[in-house]
């Protein structure tokens, strides 16, 4: 056995963080999980899917539990104490609260409710990708002007990843480190297994072997029917070699008792594979008239399966098949014609529920799983062109779905069924995303931990495509898993999109920024991406206009998704070599090796590159120092955290790294103290070296040394000092002469943003320069009381792309003003605290520039202005006119004040508003649900909480459309702090829901102030005459309001008639909204209602 070598004592301190120190329990729903329980029950929904971890060893108890409940469950693995359940809506939270639960969350494949803030971030002007992976437009002989004129140059001289990670003399000393002997499971859905490079792999022996050795999946079909699981429910005898089977007559394989079913083709749900496969299995173009489906055999007895993939009605002339994980061989659908680059052909393998009486089509039809597969492991074989990372390796692929629990079931199928050894996700962000605590409480994450701890594997996860300062996902925080960011170097932007950039190591375009929720240090390392990979077989390959295409099978796979498979082969070439050498390996030691032999990359910052880049060589020499006995130490650290929901971490406002999101300005310096607790190693004192990484700026300082004895908790006062704007990060490192690699590392981050307030009249523009191809972020604090924050982009030679993130990370979409060279974002009501606006230029990773390709230096940066203002005003309702009565219309006069950011602007006339208006009692965990129906032609909905009778309260506010089939979150205002607001413009006419949440609460109960408005003309019009001028900061104006109502009757019982006008801001010949005024004849000041 691999651990045979391995001293005790060496693996209990390599082990001590995971088997002495489980994760603490999570007893409460977080917002994402609150968001869909909402989401439910404005679905009418009777019950949920629910993924839970128990306290170990109590999973019979939870089962209980939930029977008790008038649950059901649906999966469960006592190894790892994880269950799957459906759970009634209303016995959710006593589930939740159950002594015997660690943690629960709510299982889903689509969008989280608590994610619509606003819609995701646009990158404007950058072109999307068609579904068959080829860029959008077309290409001209206007565009083709740069040899290699459409050519495969980027196969024909492939950039290797070996070089950037230190395998390629690695490799050329020991050739048969290849991979050879390790399974690697990827966690994505199943790729294409008709690819060349998909076909060989290496045992130990040196012998070939196939390539793929488990294809199967984790759906339930009960819960997602994607169109691959058949129902096997009819019966056949066949007689004579023949059988007839509704109204047609088929030829058998053999006479006997058959069950049999029809695979159809045209099913919408079978789209799920992807776009790419277009409903046609069998790539015969669906002909007029053709038929859809394909028969569908199987003997239970023998557990063959035929399926009639020519379509002739006979299964006679078809291959029998069984579960490919007891024979594997694939069938195929389509006939290729070697004659078409193109393949017109589609395979599958059979996976068969025998209990269920369920045959599965696993289509190989999967576009993300096939581009990201050939980095890890493709193998050129006798036809392929390129080699993976780890060549030699096997494939372990059980499709997960994109949901909650597949993300949770097929990698513990492919560990404690398949024996997988290296484990690589691909998971969806919209599982992840949106747990905002990121400390590791999310069920998927603890139960990766507890995978590690039972069976070994090395897990690897993608920090995820979110480049924002705390933005990574939460799967990297389970102890032992290797969390992954990305890598491109020079080389690899020249040879795939012909820029040339100044240094020989870069940040992806993309990726996943460090720390954690509790502060701790993510990424592990980077790892190289954007590079030619593999893709599906029957579809075109990518191209770049006036660049390359590729041919079918290929194309340059990005981000963190391929970024993870690279460092997984290089993995693999660890696992690889040790086993032949016999060096002592677990996934503590691996993980151990892997971030103390990365390669440091001195220009890029340490909450971005982790450790640095991935390096084979740098891992191997120091799991050889360990084999040798080199010492390890464990040292626990504790230090500050301060964010938007630090107060929900296990230990308030503390965690594994220092994090002050907000609090900071420049020219601070203030004293923070850690702590570190040495609980390994000699019993005498040990004095360790401190050394940074980052802290460019200086911004933070420490002693020179710290001692540490053994289990006893040493304080360290760090000294921060702020000069410059933006976030600073550093790594605070011990090192000690007998530790192999460094003892320990913190990350410390602290952010000091630029003010709006009236040191700059809630106005900073800012000329800026965006690294080319790059991103760059700049930090704004809001301040309270803001009603809409405008940020406006502007630029000169190229095109930006901005997109801007809350204090709590979530992105925010705002609405949208085109503004010629440049775009502009308002966003209503914006909570106050620190928010980020990324701005980037990555159009040369998708576009061509000929002109710059042709010239020796490095793209230059682009320039571009970036301002942000705060926008507050008020109106006053100074003097009302006698009321009309036969009219039912009055006038007012108003009051307008500007009390924040100059704009240009006006008041507006607005329909009438019909108000709903309710102070209410919501209890802890209560969720209250509101109906409006929204008439034809309304210009917009409002629906607002506020008056809190306790400011500590958490209430937050989702809006569902339920116009058509079902309710789908719309809009959602779920900040852990003030008031909550949605403007809906333009809603379609039709059901509305709201839904209120308590999400956390002081005590038992608060009371709240409930509004919601649609405003229709229907119901009257509230007319303004005014006109657009500049307004400065504490200017004020006069304008005249006429209101004319419908009368009573024109509201359904229980609503009045609402008066508000528009504040209209202006830009060049457009305008926009800016907020909704109510107008109140008390004469107290109204801001947005």
């Amino acid at each position: 056995m691999r651990h045979a070598l391995l001293s005790l004592g060496l693996l209990l301190i390599l082990t001590v963080s995971s088997i002495a120190a489980q994760i603490p329990r999570r007893s409460f729903l977080f917002k994402d999980a609150r968001g869909e329980l909402a989401q439910a029950r404005a679905r009418g929904a009777t019950d949920v899917l629910l993924v839970i971890a128990s306290m170990p060893e109590r999973n019979e108890r939870v089962v209980q539990a939930i029977a008790e409940l008038g649950g059901t469950t649906q999966f469960r693995a006592d190894e790892v104490d994880y269950i799957r359940a459906r759970v009634p809506v209303e016995a959710v939270e006593q589930l939740v609260s159950h002594s015997g639960v660690h943690s629960v969350d709510i299982s889903i494949t689509g969008s989280r409710a608590f994610g619509m803030a606003a819609n995701a971030p646009v990158l404007p002007g950058t072109k999307a990708s068609s579904a068959s992976g080829v860029l959008s437009g077309t290409v001209t002989p206007d565009t083709i002007i740069w040899p290699p004129l459409l050519s495969d140059y980027p196969i024909r001289n492939r950039y290797s990843p070996l070089f950037d990670i230190r395998a390629s003399e690695f490799l050329d000393m020991n050739p048969t480190y290849d991979g050879r002997g390790v399974k690697i499971a990827m966690i994505d859905m199943n790729p294409d297994p008709l690819l060349p490079e998909l076909q060989v792999a290496t045992d130990l022996d040196g012998q070939p072997i196939r390539k793929i050795s488990v294809y199967g999946t984790a759906l339930d079909i009960e819960e997602e029917d994607d169109g691959r699981w058949i129902r096997m429910k009819d019966m056949v005898t066949a007689a004579d070699g023949r059988f007839a089977y509704q109204d047609t007559t088929y030829v058998a394989p053999r006479d006997g008792i058959f069950r049999i079913a029809l695979f159809d083709e045209a099913r919408d749900s079978l789209a799920t594979f992807g776009g790419s496969l277009e409903n046609d299995v069998n790539r015969d173009g669906n002909p007029e008239g053709s038929s859809r489906l394909f028969g569908v055999l199987w003997d239970e007895q023998t557990n063959d399966v035929w399926v009639d993939t020519n379509q002739d009605l006979s299964f006679a002339d078809q291959t029998a098949l069984t579960d490919y994980n007891d024979r594997p061989e694939f069938g195929v659908f389509g006939t290729d014609d070697p004659d078409t680059p193109v393949r017109e052909s589609v395979a599958f393998g059979i996976q068969i529920a025998h209990e269920k009486k369920l045959i599965a089509l696993n289509l190989g039809a999967a576009s993300h799983a096939t581009l990201v597969v050939g980095a890890a492991l493709a193998n050129r074989g006798n036809e392929g062109r390129f080699d993976g990372v780890a060549p030699g390796a096997q494939l372990i692929s059980i499709a997960e779905g994109g949901s909650a629990y597949g993300q949770i079931e097929s990698p513990i199928i492919s560990i404690r069924d398949h024996g997988a050894e290296v484990v690589y996700f691909e998971q969806s962000s919209n599982i992840t995303r949106n747990y905002l605590l990121r400390d590791g409480r999310l069920v998927p994450t603890v139960i990766y931990e507890r995978l590690i701890d039972r069976y070994d594997p090395v897990i690897l996860s993608p920090t995820h495509n979110y480049p924002i300062l705390g933005g990574i996902d939460d799967f990297v925080m389970a102890r032992g898993l290797i969390g992954i960011n990305g890598h491109e170097s020079k080389q690899n932007f020249f040879i795939n999109h012909g820029v040339r950039v100044e240094h020989d190591d870069n940040l992806l375009i993309t990726g996943g920024y460090g720390p954690m929720g509790n502060g701790a240090l993510k990424p592990d390392v980077i790892s190289p991406s954007n590079y030619v990979s593999t893709a599906l077989g029957f579809i075109e390959g990518r191209a770049i206009p006036g660049l390359y295409q590729l041919p079918p099978g290929y194309t340059i796979a990005g981000g963190t998704s391929t970024a993870t498979p690279t460092a997984a082969g290089a993995v693999a070439l660890l696992l690889s070599a040790a086993k032949q050498e016999g060096i002592s390996y677990d996934a503590h030691r691996i993980k151990y090796a892997v971030t103390r032999g990365a390669r440091w990359v001195p220009h890029l910052k340490p909450h971005k590159q982790g450790n640095g880049v991935i390096s084979v060589a740098g891992a191997w020499e120091i799991l050889k120092e360990l084999d040798d006995g080199g010492e390890v130490v464990s040292i626990v650290g504790r230090a500050p955290v301060r964010h938007s929901y630090s107060h929900l971490l296990a230990t308030p406002n503390e965690g594994e790294g220092l994090y002050e999101r907000d609090g900071w300005n420049v020219g601070d310096s203030e004293e923070r103290t850690i702590t570190l607790t040495r609980t390994s190693g000699p019993s005498a004192p040990m004095t360790f070296s401190v050394s940074w990484a980052g802290n460019e700026a200086g911004t933070f300082s420490a002693p020179p040394t710290v001692t540490l004895p053994l289990n006893r908790p040493v304080p360290v006062a760090i000294t921060i000092s702020p000069n410059v704007q933006g976030a600073h990060t550093a790594h605070f490192t011990l090192d000690h002469s007998s530790i192999s690699g460094y003892a320990y590392r913190m990350l410390f981050t602290i952010v000091a943003p630029e003010s709006l307030d009236t040191s700059n009249n809630f106005h900073v523009q800012s000329s800026v320069e965006v690294p080319r191809p790059g991103i760059q972020s700049f930090f704004y604090r809001v301040p309270d009381g803001v009603e809409s924050l405008i940020v406006d982009l502007g630029w000169q030679d190229r095109e930006v792309s901005m997109a801007v993130s809350r204090p709590d990370t979530r992105a925010v979409r705002g609405d949208i003003v085109p503004s010629g060279q440049g775009v502009k974002q308002v966003i209503h009501k914006p909570i106050s605290g620190v928010w980020e606006i990324r701005l980037s230029d990555v159009a040369d990773t998708r576009t061509f520039d000929w002109e710059q390709a042709k010239k020796e230096e490095p793209v230059p940066p682009t320039g571009a202005t970036l301002t942000v203002t705060a926008i507050a005003a008020e109106v006053s309702v100074m003097q009302q006119a006698t009321a009309d009565q036969g009219t039912g219309s009055t006038t007012h006069d108003l009051w307008v004040t500007n009390r924040m950011g100059v704009f240009t602007g006006r008041l507006m006339s607005n329909p009438l508003g019909s108000a709903r208006r309710q102070q209410l009692e919501l209890a802890e965990k209560e969720q209250q649900i509101f109906e409006v129906e929204v008439p034809p032609g309304s210009p917009a909905l409002m629906a607002r909480v506020f008056g809190l009778s306790d400011s500590d309260a958490d209430v937050d506010l989702y809006v569902f459309d339920c116009t058509s089939d079902e309710c789908r979150p719309a809009r959602t205002d779920a900040d852990p702090k003030g008031d909550e607001s949605v403007i809906i413009w333009n809603p379609s006419a039709g059901k509305w829901k709201i839904a209120v949440d308590a999400a956390s609460l002081p005590s038992e109960t608060v009371t709240y102030e409930y509004l919601d408005v649609v405003f229709n003309s229907s119901f009257g019009n509230v007319g303004v005459l005014d006109v657009p001028q500049e307004r400065g900061q504490d200017s004020r104006w006069m304008a005249k309001a006429h209101v004319w109502s419908a009368g009573a009757g024109s509201h359904e019982p229980g609503r009045t008639p609402y008066p508000a006008v528009l504040l209209e801001g202006w830009e060049g010949s457009q305008s926009f909204p800016l907020s909704i005024l109510e107008l109140v004849s008390d004469r107290t000041p109204s801001r947005e209602r």
